[in-house]
């Protein structure tokens, strides 16, 4: 099973979501998980796992399947050989991790641009516990025909949404 997740930020509030896929090229999810925690930690430019994994942590002791592969939304490795929001996701869990990330990290070389969609701004592709160059052909094998796959809008979209909730009172 493959679990990509994200977060929506709003106030002090954040919303994380995930999804389970049966596989890479998978147009739709077969589970899902969104909860509400406080923000943990302000952004911090290489300390997003500060702000990110404890809602990643919580999700995955509430889901309902196995977490064979994990996709997050940023780098599993910074420059200077550092974890990234990946790598210690990874290093908690010992499963593989997949990241993608929407725009480079300056000095990072421990990643392999993929192209999506005709668009001619890459994915950036990191990996733990898998080798980075299948991690990248799994990620240029997800659905969609834009440079974003369907399944990573769709997460995002969850996040979003139950944020909205969140806000509405729901």
């Amino acid at each position: 099973m493959i679990t990509l997740f994200d977060a929506c930020y709003g106030g002090n509030q954040a919303a994380f979501a995930c999804i389970a896929l049966t596989g890479w090229s998978s147009d739709r999810y077969i589970h899902s998980q969104t909860c509400i925690l406080p923000v943990a930690s302000p952004y911090i430019p290489g300390a997003f796992f500060k702000r990110e994994l404890p809602g990643i942590l919580r999700l995955c002791q509430i889901v309902i399947w196995p977490l064979d592969v994990l996709v997050v939304d940023g780098y599993v490795h910074l420059p200077g050989g550092r974890p990234g929001l990946g790598g210690y996701l990874h290093v908690e869990l010992q499963r593989p991790v997949v990241g993608i990330a929407k725009n480079p990290y300056a000095g990072l070389r421990a990643c392999i641009p993929v192209y999506r969609g005709g668009s001619r701004k890459p994915l950036f592709v990191t990996a733990a516990g898998m080798d980075v160059e299948q991690a990248a052909e799994h990620v240029q094998a997800m659905a969609g025909s834009h440079r974003i796959p369907l399944m990573v809008k769709t997460v995002d979209r969850l996040a979003k949404e139950r944020m909205e909730q969140h806000h509405a009172g729901a």
